[in-house]
């Protein structure tokens, strides 16, 4: 991990020139089994809240501000993330629902300041979009989610979000439902659904949900989710992304002997990402899409079928991770697509397992940017269909 991570200058995993400061980290790297543990300790601690900061906006709503500011200044807008998930105790879950409801209302008053970007405040008919933008687990909401109990458990998470999504309303801010593990999943997307079915949200297009292409069941989903729409007074936005409890999924599957839930070959995910990509696209306007990835071949599928179909740019967004893929981001703001930048807030301890799957997702052998960044494989080759032509569609050519 010291090797791996800390003679490296930028999250985007560009081979840096060794820098005074990570010099003692790479020499530590060689010798570690050598020091007493109390100190390989407390250097390894060091070096992770270091790393954390990568990918971690910062601790306290007041001190992200101008980070923030810093996004819209280079023309990306954000989502606000709380880190933290599947909380122990019922008063921890009422912290983290204060806390959203902080950060919609200071947020909210903070915007109001700012100076509005058409690139990443109106949507394609001109109508402005939501400045303040903020993604929610519901296991951060409740310590005692059962799906067992699956009225109860469904009826508390509703009545721990109606709040949130109130202020929403009030402050014109943008609220995402994420995607946990596999066994949140269903109750996810009913709560979600029937949420926004009620009066006070149902004519509101600022709600969102997130999909998960590595889930076997999310074609599905998906179909479900557009028959929902149709029927729904507003457009719905949905976030698709590759997934990122992968390890766990498989490890659970195992342990309980279960038919595992995710596909187990990448190239399968990949595969499904580009099918649900059409889908959605083929949904416009009931649904609308937001895609999730660092993979350039993904983002580019994506993004060369909606020129095809003759959806507007401002019709749908590319959301990638704070910290990573900035050179993606600048490449697509400079063609005019709107880009979100999913941004965590939090201090590192909370925040370690975040912190964990983006070293997982880093570290892959066949993640994109590594791939790409650090091992310099051949860009053509990674350009290539998964598995082939995508039999969705037939686009084998894909625009620069």
């Amino acid at each position: 991990l010291l090797k791996e991570y800390f003679t490296f200058e930028k999250a985007n995993l560009s081979p840096a020139k060794p820098r005074p400061k990570n010099f003692l980290a790479t020499l530590l790297s060689h010798v570690s089994t050598l020091l007493p543990s109390a100190l390989m300790s407390k250097i390894i601690s060091k070096q992770m809240q270091n790393m954390s900061r990568l990918f971690i906006v910062g601790e306290e709503l007041p001190s992200i501000i101008p980070s923030l500011k810093a996004l819209r200044a280079r023309n990306s807008a954000f989502t606000l993330d709380i880190l933290g998930e599947q909380t122990l105790s019922e008063p921890e879950a009422k912290t983290y629902q204060n806390r959203y409801l902080k950060s919609i209302e200071s947020l909210s008053h903070q915007a109001k300041q700012w100076q509005k970007n058409p690139l990443i405040d109106e949507d394609e008919n001109g109508n402005p979009l939501p400045t303040v933008n903020i993604s929610i687990k519901i296991s951060c909401l409740d310590s005692l989610i059962l799906n067992e109990a699956w009225s109860i458990s469904k009826n508390r998470i509703k009545n721990k979000l109606r709040p949130l999504f109130k202020k929403a309303l009030e402050a014109k801010a943008f609220i995402y439902i994420d995607m946990e593990q596999y066994a949140f999943k269903n109750l996810t997307l009913e709560v979600f659904k029937e949420l926004i079915s009620e009066p006070p949200f149902k004519n509101s297009p600022h709600f969102g949900i997130v999909l998960q292409a590595y889930l076997k069941s999310t074609k599905q989903d998906l179909k479900n989710l557009k028959a929902f729409a149709e029927t729904h007074p507003v457009p719905i936005t949905c976030r698709l992304v590759k997934g990122a409890y992968w390890d766990y999924e498989v490890i659970k599957a195992k342990q309980e002997n279960w038919p595992c839930p995710v596909f187990v070959n990448k190239w399968e995910t990949d595969k499904n990402f580009e099918l649900l990509t059409y889908d959605l696209l083929k949904s416009y306007p009931q649904l609308r899409l937001a895609l999730g990835s660092h993979n350039v071949r993904s983002i580019s599928y994506g993004l060369s079928l909606a020129q095809k179909l003759g959806i507007p740019k401002k019709a749908l967004e590319v959301q990638t991770l704070y910290g990573m893929g900035e050179d993606i981001a600048q490449a697509l703001t400079k063609n005019q697509w709107r880009v979100r930048e999913y941004c965590p807030i939090g201090e590192a301890l909370p925040g370690m397992a975040y912190l964990v799957r983006r070293l997982l997702e880093n570290t892959a052998n066949e993640s994109f940017l590594r791939s790409w960044q650090s091992q310099k494989q051949d860009f053509t080759k990674l350009m290539q269909a998964p598995a082939g032509n995508s039999p969705a569609t037939g686009l084998t050519t894909l625009q620069k």
